[in-house]
C-alpha cells in the first residue's frame, strides 16, 4: 500500500497573513499495475511574511514479484512536514503478501494496506488467488491517506493499486 501524507500544524499570528497567499494542493499517488505506485504531490501554504509549511506526499507502495514461495513487498514511506510547530509523519503503507507453492488452488495473497494518518486511509485486500486479481482499495480518509495495495495470479493481468487522497489545508481563523 502507499504512505500517507504528512501533516504539518502551525499557529500564525493574523497580522501576518496578507490579503493574498499561495496554496497549493497535493494530488494524490496514482495507483498502478504491475509497477510501483506514484508518490503522493507536497502540499504547501506558502506564507509571503514568514515560513511556509510544507506537507509532503507520502511515498507509492512497491511492486512485489512472481514467486512460488513466500514473499512480502514492502508498502510506502510516510510524508513528513516541515515549517510547522507541530509535525506529525504520515503513517507507512503495509506489507504486501503472497505465499504458496504456485499451485493456484492453494496459494493466497494480500495487497498491503494504504498508509493511514489522522484522516484515514486504504484498506487491503485479501483472497485466494484462484480470483485472479483484485485492484485496491483507493484512500477512505477525507486527506492524504495512502491507496490499499493489489494482487493477482501470475495468469491474469495485474491488478491496479488503489489511488491516495488528495492533501488538504485546513485554515481556522480564532477571534
Amino acid at each position: 500500500g502507499g504512505g500517507a501524507g504528512g501533516i504539518g500544524y502551525n499557529i500564525i499570528d493574523a497580522a501576518d497573513i496578507a490579503a493574498t497567499e499561495t496554496v497549493t494542493i497535493g494530488a494524490g499517488g496514482a495507483g498502478s499495475s504491475d509497477a510501483v505506485g506514484g508518490a503522493g504531490g507536497n502540499t504547501t501554504f506558502a506564507l509571503a511574511g514568514g515560513t511556509d509549511i510544507v506537507a509532503t506526499g507520502g511515498g507509492g507502495g512497491n511492486k512485489g514479484g512472481d514467486q512460488n514461495f513466500i514473499f512480502t513487498n514492502q508498502g510506502g514511506s510516510g510524508g513528513s512536514s516541515t515549517g510547522g510547530i507541530f509535525i506529525i509523519t504520515g503513517g507507512y503503507g503495509g506489507v504486501g503478501m503472497a505465499w504458496g507453492t504456485g499451485d493456484v488452488a492453494t496459494a493466497r495473497a494480500g495487497g498491503g494496506s494504504g498508509g493511514f494518518n489522522m484522516f484515514g486511509g486504504g484498506f487491503k485486500q485479501v483472497g485466494s488467488v484462484t480470483s485472479d486479481d483484485i485492484n485496491g482499495n483507493p484512500s477512505r480518509g477525507a486527506a492524504g491517506g495512502g491507496g490499499g495495495g493489489a494482487y493477482s495470479t501470475t495468469s491474469a493481468a495485474a491488478g491496479a493499486g488503489g489511488a491516495g487522497a488528495a492533501g488538504m489545508i485546513l485554515l481556522i481563523e480564532h477571534y
